[in-house]
C-alpha cells in the first residue's frame, strides 16, 4: 500500500509539472500551400542573452557574400516550406563548417525529409517500433501538403533519418516516379547527421544574429498571408505564422522607410525563400526586425560516420517538456544491440534535449546493469561526470571524455543531472502521444526505458506515458588492430628506386584476417631509404588501426651497380679543386646533395688529391676516388709591369706581382727570383723560377734610369766671406751612404762668386747621374775689424788737427784707401785722446775706431839748482797745452825712480841724500777727463846734492 501511495504521489507531481502544448494552424494563399504550423510554445530566454554579444556584432552579415548559400529552390506546388527551410539551413551550415567547399556541390533532398518525417521506419536498433508522426489529411502526397514545424523537424532530424542528396530523391512533379525514388532512399543512411539544434527565443534579435554568425543561418516561421510574391521588403506585424523560411543574414542599416507598411525600427533580416528565383528579389527579401518570427532553430551538422549507432526511444516528434524548479536527474536504459565479444561497442557521446536555458548538466554512464529498472545498479564508467553548460534550449551532442565499452546484450544507462545556472526553472524535452489536430504523434513507450530520479529512487516514465529525449551514440570496433599480430613477408629491402610493399599475415587471436574484407592496407614511405610503414586499418566505419614498420636500407655508394666516371686531372689554381663526379645507378643519374655528399682531401696543392663520396638519403657508405693536381706553368700566370727604377749604385731587386687568376703568388713558396743587369742604368731582368705548385720560369724586364742629381741629398752650402778671390765651395752630394765625387759623378760651374752678394753653383750630372740643379750661397762682406792694421803711434801736440794714415792688410793683400775703406778723424787738436774711425768699403764692411794720444811737447827752459838743504829746485817753462810736468828722480845707479807732479813752474825735490848724485828727468802732461796723458821724457840730467 505504501509503494502504491508513493507512486500515485509521484504521478501527481509529474503531471503537475508536465506542460501540454496545443497547435495553431493558419493557411496562406501564396505560392503553393505553405502549411507551416505554429505551436503555442515560448522558448525560455537566457538571463544575459541580450548583453553578451551586443558590442561585438558587426552591423551586417550576408551568407551570399561568404559563398555559404546554395541556389534558390521552388517548393511549388506543395506546402512543404518547413522541409525546404530545414534543408537550406543544413546546406548553409555544411558550407560554413567546411564540410563542403563549393555551394554548387551540395543539394539536399527536401522530398526525402518530408516523406520520412511522416513515413518513419523503426530505427536500425529496433528501439522505436510503432513510433509515428501521423498526418491527419488523406492522400498519397499528404506528407507534402500537411505542413510542419521547425521544432518538430529538429526532433526528427536528431534520429538521423535525413538529410540525403537530392539525386537520391529528386523533387519533381511526377507523383509516381517521385514516390518510387523516395521509397528507395533509406531513412537511416543520411549524407550528414545533425549534431546540434539550437532553439532561440523568437524576440531575441541579438541571439539570432549571433546564431547566424556561428551556424550560417536559422530556420524561422513567419506570417506571409499579406506578402506579395514580388515583395523585396516586407513587414505587416502579423503573428499568423504560416510559412517557414531560412534567415541567412541581417543588415542594421536597412531603413524602415523602405517598407510599404513602416515598422518602428530600422534593420532587417536577409531571408532566403523557397518560391523560386522569380519571386521576391531573385528569391531573397528583407524582413523587418519588427516582424514577429516563430520557432527559430539553428543547426550544426557533423560527418555521417562520426558515430555508428544511435540509441534512442523518442521516435515521434511532438513538442513536450518536463520542468522542475530545482535539480533534475533522469536516465535512459539501453540494451546493447551491436558488437561482439571480440569487437564490442563503445559509447562515444550522448544527446540531450534541453528545454531550459542557462542549463548546467552532468552526464554519467553506468554499464553492466544488474537491474535494468535501476540505472545506478551498474558500474560507473566515467571517473568524473562530463560537465557543461548550455545557454540556449535545444538538442546537443555531448562527447564523452573517453570511450565507454559496453558488452553485447548487456544493459547500460545514460544518466543526466540538470539544473538552471541561475536557479530558475529546469526543463528537458520528452516524447509522448500528442494530437495537434493537423498531426498526431504516437509514442510506443515501454517500461524499463526512461526514468526520473525523485526522493532517492528511480521512477519509470512509462507510468507517465512519456520518455526523455536522451540518446547514446556508439561506435563498434570489429577488430582492435592494436591487438592483432602481424608477420611481414620481408622486414628490410635494399633501395632500388621502386616501391616495396611486403605482403603480410594478420591474425587476431586464432583468426587469420582477410585483406580487403577485414582490413585494408596503405603503404607509406616505401620507396626511399628509411623507415617505411604499412598502415593496417579495420574496415568498419570507426576503424582501429595499426602501423608496422620495416626498413628500406640505403644502397651502398661503392656497390658495383653504381658506376662512377673517371675524374679528370686538374691544374693547380691556388683554390680548392672540387671536381663533380658523375654517378649512375642503372639509367638513373644520382644527384649531389640528394643522393650523396662530397668532401675532399689534399685538394689544393699539386699532387694526388682525394674525392670522398658519402652516401646520403637512399645511398649509404663511402667511396674514395683519387685525382691529380698538376703543377701550374709560370708562363700561364699574369705579371704586372714593373715600375722603372732609379739608379742607386746598388743592385736593384724589385719583386714582381705574379697572379694566378685572383690568387697572388708568393715569393719563396711559389717561385724563386734571380736578376741580371740590375745595377747600372739600362734594361734589367728579373727571372722567376717555379717552385712548389708551379713549374717553368717567367722573365719580367724593368728599366733602371739615371738618377737625377736633384734627388740627391745635398748638404747645405755655407755662406762665404769676401776674400778678394773667386769662392768655389765644393757641395757634399750623397746617394744613400755613397759620397759622390766631383768630376766623376757631377761637374760644377760657378757664377758671381767673387764679390759680396748671391753666388750660384750649378751641379750637372755625369756618368750614372743626369740633370742639373742650381744652388746659391752668400758671399758676405768681410768685416773691417778682421784686417791687420799698422801700429798707431802717439802724436805730439801741434795746435792743428792731427790725421795720421794707417796701413791695413788682409793676408798679403794691402787694402787700398777709398777702395777698401775710408778714414774718419775726430777734432784731434788738443792734447789728450784723439780718434780715428776706419769704415769698410767695397768688399769690406763694418767699421772700427782707433785712438791715439796727442801729447804735449817737452817743457823748455829746464833748470836744476841744488840747495844747502839737501834739495834741488826744478824750474821750467810749460809746453803749450800742458797741464804740468812729471819729475822722475833716483840715485845714480838705482833702478827705482821716484815720481812727483807739479803744475807750477818751479818745484823742489827735498830730503835727498847729501853728497850723492841723482838722476833727474821730466816730461809734460795734460789732464783731460781726469786722465793724465804724458809726453815723452826729456833727457836725463845728473846733479849732485850738497
Amino acid at each position: 500500500m505504501k509503494k502504491l501511495w508513493s507512486f500515485v504521489l509521484l504521478l501527481c507531481l509529474f503531471l503537475g509539472n508536465m506542460q501540454l502544448l496545443t497547435a495553431k494552424q493558419t493557411d496562406s494563399p501564396q505560392q503553393g500551400e505553405n502549411d507551416y504550423h505554429a505551436i503555442d510554445y515560448e522558448v525560455q530566454k537566457p538571463n544575459i542573452s541580450r548583453q553578451l554579444y551586443r558590442s561585438a556584432l558587426p552591423t551586417s552579415y550576408d551568407d551570399r557574400k561568404q559563398h555559404e548559400v546554395t541556389s534558390i529552390k521552388n517548393q511549388n506546388p506543395y506546402g512543404d516550406c518547413w522541409a525546404f527551410s530545414a534543408k537550406a539551413a543544413a546546406e548553409t551550415n555544411l558550407l560554413k563548417s567546411g564540410f563542403v567547399k563549393d555551394p554548387k556541390a551540395i543539394d539536399l533532398s527536401e522530398l526525402q525529409f518530408a516523406y520520412r518525417f511522416y513515413n518513419r521506419l523503426n530505427d536500425p536498433l529496433g528501439n522505436t517500433a510503432g513510433d509515428a508522426n501521423h498526418s491527419t489529411s488523406n492522400g498519397k502526397l499528404d506528407f507534402l501538403d500537411n505542413g510542419g514545424n521547425n521544432w518538430t523537424s529538429a526532433f526528427a532530424l536528431s534520429q538521423w533519418i535525413s538529410p540525403t542528396d537530392e539525386d537520391n530523391a529528386p523533387y519533381t512533379h511526377d507523383d509516381t516516379s517521385m514516390l518510387a525514388d523516395i521509397k528507395k532512399a533509406n531513412a537511416y543512411r543520411p549524407t550528414y547527421v545533425m549534431k546540434d539544434a539550437v532553439f532561440l527565443p523568437d524576440d531575441d534579435i541579438t541571439s539570432i544574429k549571433q546564431a547566424i554568425l556561428n551556424y550560417g543561418s536559422v530556420s524561422a516561421g513567419i506570417a506571409v498571408e499579406k506578402m506579395s510574391v514580388y515583395a523585396k521588403y516586407f513587414y505587416d506585424g502579423s503573428k499568423r505564422f504560416d510559412h517557414a523560411v531560412t534567415i541567412v543574414g541581417y543588415d542594421d542599416t536597412v531603413s524602415k522607410n523602405k517598407f510599404s507598411l513602416k515598422p518602428k525600427h530600422d534593420g532587417a533580416w536577409i531571408v532566403k525563400n523557397s518560391w523560386g528565383t522569380h519571386a521576391n528579389d531573385a528569391g531573397y527579401f528583407y524582413l523587418s526586425y519588427d516582424q514577429p518570427v516563430n520557432a527559430v532553430v539553428a543547426y550544426q551538422y557533423m560527418a555521417k560516420d562520426t558515430y555508428e549507432n544511435n540509441y534512442f526511444y523518442d521516435g515521434s516528434a511532438a513538442l513536450s517538456e518536463y520542468t522542475t524548479s530545482g535539480n533534475m536527474t533522469v536516465a535512459n536504459v539501453f540494451e546493447v544491440q551491436k558488437g561482439t565479444s571480440v569487437s564490442p561497442e563503445y559509447v562515444e557521446a550522448v544527446s540531450l534535449a534541453l528545454s531550459g536555458a542557462d542549463t548546467d548538466y552532468e552526464v554519467e554512464v553506468y554499464t553492466n546493469l544488474k537491474d535494468k529498472q535501476d540505472p545506478y545498479s551498474g558500474s560507473k564508467a566515467l571517473s568524473t561526470p562530463v560537465k557543461g553548460y548550455r545557454k540556449y534550449a535545444g538538442i546537443y551532442t555531448i562527447p564523452l571524455t573517453h570511450h565507454v565499452c559496453v558488452k553485447p546484450h548487456t544493459y547500460y544507462a545514460v544518466v543526466v543531472t540538470c539544473k538552471n545556472h541561475y536557479g530558475d526553472t529546469t526543463g528537458l524535452y520528452v516524447a509522448e502521444n500528442k494530437d495537434y489536430g493537423w498531426i498526431n504523434f504516437t509514442e510506443q513507450i515501454q517500461p524499463g526505458q526512461s526514468f526520473l530520479y525523485i526522493n532517492h529512487d528511480w521512477h519509470d516514465m512509462a507510468n507517465a506515458n512519456a520518455c526523455f529525449r536522451l540518446k547514446a551514440f556508439t561506435i563498434q570496433h570489429h577488430y582492435d588492430m592494436a591487438k592483432a599480430k602481424v608477420k611481414l613477408s620481408a622486414t628490410s629491402y635494399i633501395y632500388d628506386g621502386k616501391a616495396h610493399s611486403p605482403s603480410l599475415t594478420l591474425t587476431y587471436g586464432t583468426t587469420t584476417l582477410r585483406n580487403g574484407k577485414d582490413y585494408k592496407l596503405t603503404y607509406h614511405n616505401n620507396v626511399k631509404a628509411g623507415t617505411a610503414s604499412v598502415h593496417i586499418e579495420s574496415t568498419n566505419a570507426h576503424a582501429s588501426s595499426k602501423d608496422v614498420t620495416y626498413k628500406i636500407l640505403p644502397r651502398a655508394i661503392y656497390a658495383k651497380s653504381i658506376h662512377v666516371d673517371a675524374i679528370p686531372s686538374k691544374t693547380y689554381t691556388g683554390s680548392a679543386q672540387k671536381p663533380l663526379p658523375l654517378l649512375n645507378y642503372g639509367t638513373t643519374r644520382l644527384k649531389n646533395g640528394i643522393d650523396y655528399t662530397l668532401s675532399y682531401k689534399n685538394n689544393i696543392k699539386a699532387g694526388t688529391a682525394q674525392l670522398i663520396i658519402n652516401g646520403k638519403g637512399n645511398y649509404g657508405g663511402r667511396l674514395t676516388k683519387n685525382f691529380s693536381i698538376h703543377k701550374r706553368k709560370l708562363t700561364s700566370v699574369s705579371s704586372k709591369p714593373l715600375a722603372t727604377r732609379t739608379y742607386t749604385g746598388s743592385a736593384q731587386k724589385p719583386l714582381p706581382l705574379l697572379k694566378d687568376g685572383s690568387v697572388t703568388l708568393k715569393n719563396g713558396r711559389d717561385y724563386t727570383l734571380s736578376y741580371t743587369h740590375n745595377v747600372n742604368p739600362g734594361i734589367a731582368k728579373v727571372i722567376a723560377k717555379g717552385k712548389g705548385n708551379y713549374t717553368g720560369s717567367k722573365t719580367v724586364s724593368f728599366t733602371i734610369a739615371k738618377r737625377k742629381v736633384s734627388t740627391l741629398k745635398l748638404s747645405h752650402i755655407t755662406d762665404r766671406v769676401y776674400n778678394g778671390c773667386a769662392q768655389k765651395p765644393i757641395p757634399r752630394l750623397t746617394s744613400g751612404k755613397t759620397l759622390l765625387k766631383n768630376g766623376i759623378h757631377y761637374t760644377l760651374t760657378y757664377k758671381n762668386n767673387v764679390t759680396p752678394g748671391t753666388a750660384t753653383v750649378k751641379i750637372t750630372g755625369k756618368g750614372n747621374y743626369t740633370g742639373s740643379m742650381t744652388k746659391t750661397f752668400k758671399i758676405k762682406k768681410r768685416n773691417i775689424t778682421t784686417v791687420t792694421m799698422s801700429k798707431l803711434k802717439d802724436r805730439s801736440y801741434t795746435g792743428k788737427a792731427i790725421q795720421p794714415n794707417v796701413t791695413l792688410t788682409y793676408g798679403k793683400t794691402v787694402l787700398k784707401k777709398n777702395r777698401d775703406y775710408t778714414l774718419q778723424y775726430g777734432t784731434n787738436k788738443t792734447c789728450g785722446k784723439a780718434t780715428l774711425k776706419i769704415v769698410g768699403k767695397g768688399g769690406y764692411g763694418g767699421s772700427m775706431c782707433k785712438t791715439f794720444t796727442i801729447v804735449p811737447k817737452q817743457p823748455t827752459n829746464l833748470h836744476l839748482n841744488t840747495t844747502k838743504h839737501k834739495a834741488v829746485n826744478v824750474s821750467y817753462k810749460k809746453a803749450a797745452g800742458a797741464s804740468g810736468i812729471q819729475i822722475a828722480y833716483c840715485r845714480k845707479g838705482s833702478k827705482h825712480w821716484n815720481y812727483n807732479q807739479t803744475s807750477r813752474n818751479c818745484y823742489q825735490l827735498h830730503t835727498l841724500s847729501s853728497g850723492k848724485p841723482y838722476q833727474i828727468k821730466v816730461r809734460s802732461y795734460v789732464t783731460t777727463a781726469k786722465v793724465r796723458h804724458y809726453g815723452s821724457w826729456g833727457k836725463v840730467q845728473l846733479v849732485k846734492i850738497q
